[in-house]
Protein backbone atom coordinates (compact mmCIF):
# COMPACT_ATOMS: atom_id res chain seq x y z
CA UNK A 1 0.00 0.00 0.00
CA UNK A 2 1.88 3.32 -1.22
CA UNK A 3 0.37 6.38 0.44
CA UNK A 4 1.41 9.67 -0.95
CA UNK A 5 0.60 12.87 1.17
CA UNK A 6 0.09 16.11 -0.80
CA UNK A 7 -1.66 19.24 -0.48
CA UNK A 8 -5.49 19.37 -0.54
CA UNK A 9 -7.42 21.36 -3.25
CA UNK A 10 -10.98 22.81 -3.06
CA UNK A 11 -12.01 19.75 -5.16
CA UNK A 12 -10.77 17.68 -1.99
CA UNK A 13 -13.49 19.41 0.47
CA UNK A 14 -16.06 16.77 0.82
CA UNK A 15 -13.80 13.73 0.70
CA UNK A 16 -11.95 15.35 3.51
CA UNK A 17 -15.30 16.38 5.56
CA UNK A 18 -15.86 12.37 4.70
CA UNK A 19 -12.91 11.02 5.99
CA UNK A 20 -13.24 13.47 9.28
CA UNK A 21 -16.36 12.26 9.85
CA UNK A 22 -15.65 8.64 9.69
CA UNK A 23 -12.40 9.70 12.06
CA UNK A 24 -13.99 11.23 14.53
CA UNK A 25 -17.09 9.40 14.77
CA UNK A 26 -14.97 6.96 17.71
CA UNK A 27 -14.38 10.13 19.52
CA UNK A 28 -18.28 11.43 19.77
CA UNK A 29 -18.92 7.69 21.24
CA UNK A 30 -15.77 8.11 23.50
CA UNK A 31 -16.54 10.71 25.04
CA UNK A 32 -21.06 10.37 24.39
CA UNK A 33 -20.85 13.66 22.49
CA UNK A 34 -21.35 14.28 18.71
CA UNK A 35 -21.55 17.69 18.39
CA UNK A 36 -17.55 18.14 18.66
CA UNK A 37 -16.41 20.53 16.75
CA UNK A 38 -15.34 18.06 13.88
CA UNK A 39 -18.77 16.14 13.86
CA UNK A 40 -20.98 19.07 12.96
CA UNK A 41 -18.32 21.05 10.84
CA UNK A 42 -20.26 22.08 7.71
CA UNK A 43 -18.94 21.51 3.98
CA UNK A 44 -18.58 25.37 3.43
CA UNK A 45 -16.09 25.61 6.67
CA UNK A 46 -14.05 23.06 5.19
CA UNK A 47 -14.23 25.22 2.56
CA UNK A 48 -13.79 28.31 4.32
CA UNK A 49 -10.39 26.89 5.93
CA UNK A 50 -8.97 26.45 2.22
CA UNK A 51 -8.30 30.47 2.81
CA UNK A 52 -6.47 30.51 6.03
CA UNK A 53 -5.03 27.09 6.67
CA UNK A 54 -2.31 24.96 4.14
CA UNK A 55 -4.41 21.23 4.11
CA UNK A 56 -2.69 18.12 3.37
CA UNK A 57 -4.27 14.69 2.48
CA UNK A 58 -2.92 11.83 1.88
CA UNK A 59 -3.64 9.56 -0.90
CA UNK A 60 -3.65 5.67 -2.08
CA UNK A 61 -2.35 5.28 -5.22
CA UNK A 62 -5.64 4.51 -6.86
CA UNK A 63 -6.26 8.40 -5.62
CA UNK A 64 -8.69 7.48 -2.89
CA UNK A 65 -8.22 10.38 -0.02
CA UNK A 66 -7.85 8.47 3.22
CA UNK A 67 -6.22 11.03 5.67
CA UNK A 68 -5.69 14.92 6.40
CA UNK A 69 -5.12 17.21 8.36
CA UNK A 70 -4.96 21.35 8.80
CA UNK A 71 -1.86 23.97 9.90
CA UNK A 72 -2.18 27.88 10.01
CA UNK A 73 -0.20 29.97 11.66
CA UNK A 74 -1.22 32.93 14.50
CA UNK A 75 1.76 34.74 15.19
CA UNK A 76 4.88 32.78 15.52
CA UNK A 77 2.75 29.21 16.64
CA UNK A 78 1.82 27.03 14.25
CA UNK A 79 -1.85 25.50 15.37
CA UNK A 80 -2.42 21.98 13.96
CA UNK A 81 -6.18 20.38 13.62
CA UNK A 82 -8.51 18.15 12.24
CA UNK A 83 -5.90 14.98 12.21
CA UNK A 84 -8.33 12.68 10.68
CA UNK A 85 -7.64 8.78 9.03
CA UNK A 86 -10.37 7.01 7.74
CA UNK A 87 -10.42 4.08 10.36
CA UNK A 88 -9.85 1.50 8.23
CA UNK A 89 -6.18 2.83 7.62
CA UNK A 90 -5.06 3.75 11.24
CA UNK A 91 -2.36 2.30 13.12
CA UNK A 92 -0.63 2.63 9.80
CA UNK A 93 1.60 5.09 10.11
CA UNK A 94 -0.66 7.67 7.99
CA UNK A 95 -1.37 10.04 11.46
CA UNK A 96 2.32 10.23 11.67
CA UNK A 97 3.11 11.33 8.31
CA UNK A 98 1.09 13.29 8.10
CA UNK A 99 1.93 15.66 11.05
CA UNK A 100 5.82 15.33 9.99
CA UNK A 101 4.66 16.75 6.65
CA UNK A 102 2.26 19.50 7.73
CA UNK A 103 4.92 20.61 10.01
CA UNK A 104 7.51 21.02 7.11
CA UNK A 105 5.47 23.34 5.68
CA UNK A 106 5.56 25.67 8.14
CA UNK A 107 9.42 26.62 8.51
CA UNK A 108 8.62 30.16 9.97
CA UNK A 109 7.22 28.64 13.19
CA UNK A 110 8.41 28.42 16.70
CA UNK A 111 6.18 26.12 18.10
CA UNK A 112 3.52 24.04 16.76
CA UNK A 113 0.67 23.58 18.93
CA UNK A 114 -2.89 21.36 18.58
CA UNK A 115 -5.85 19.98 21.23
CA UNK A 116 -6.38 16.46 22.16
CA UNK A 117 -9.25 14.91 23.97
CA UNK A 118 -8.21 14.06 26.93
CA UNK A 119 -9.25 10.39 26.62
CA UNK A 120 -7.94 10.17 23.29
CA UNK A 121 -5.00 7.96 24.84
CA UNK A 122 -4.42 6.50 21.13
CA UNK A 123 -3.94 10.35 20.12
CA UNK A 124 -1.65 11.42 22.73
CA UNK A 125 0.60 9.12 22.84
CA UNK A 126 0.70 9.18 18.83
CA UNK A 127 1.62 13.30 19.71
CA UNK A 128 4.14 12.34 22.51
CA UNK A 129 5.86 10.28 19.90
CA UNK A 130 6.30 12.85 17.63
CA UNK A 131 7.76 15.04 20.67
CA UNK A 132 4.50 17.02 21.75
CA UNK A 133 3.72 18.20 25.65
CA UNK A 134 1.07 18.71 27.26
CA UNK A 135 0.63 22.21 27.86
CA UNK A 136 -2.87 22.78 29.51
CA UNK A 137 -6.21 21.35 29.98
CA UNK A 138 -8.95 23.01 28.22
CA UNK A 139 -12.60 22.06 29.71
CA UNK A 140 -15.17 22.80 26.19
CA UNK A 141 -18.66 21.62 26.11
CA UNK A 142 -18.60 18.26 27.94
CA UNK A 143 -15.16 17.21 27.06
CA UNK A 144 -11.98 18.20 28.37
CA UNK A 145 -9.26 18.93 25.56
CA UNK A 146 -5.29 18.62 26.57
CA UNK A 147 -3.51 21.65 24.62
CA UNK A 148 -0.21 20.03 23.26
CA UNK A 149 2.43 22.08 22.13
CA UNK A 150 6.02 21.39 20.64
CA UNK A 151 9.54 23.66 19.99
CA UNK A 152 10.08 23.78 16.58
CA UNK A 153 13.44 23.34 15.26
CA UNK A 154 13.91 26.60 14.21
CA UNK A 155 13.64 27.88 17.92
CA UNK A 156 15.92 24.84 19.05
CA UNK A 157 18.59 26.49 16.67
CA UNK A 158 18.01 30.18 17.84
CA UNK A 159 19.20 28.75 21.35
CA UNK A 160 15.54 29.55 22.64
Amino acid sequence: MEIIIKKASLKDASDILHVQMAAFESEGKLYNDFTISPLVETIEQVVKDFDTHIILKSVLNNGQLVGSIRGVMQGDICWLSRLSVLPEYQKKGIGTSLMLEIEKCFPKACRYELAAGGKSYGNINLYKKLGYEPLEEIKKNNVILLRMGKTSKKEIKNGL
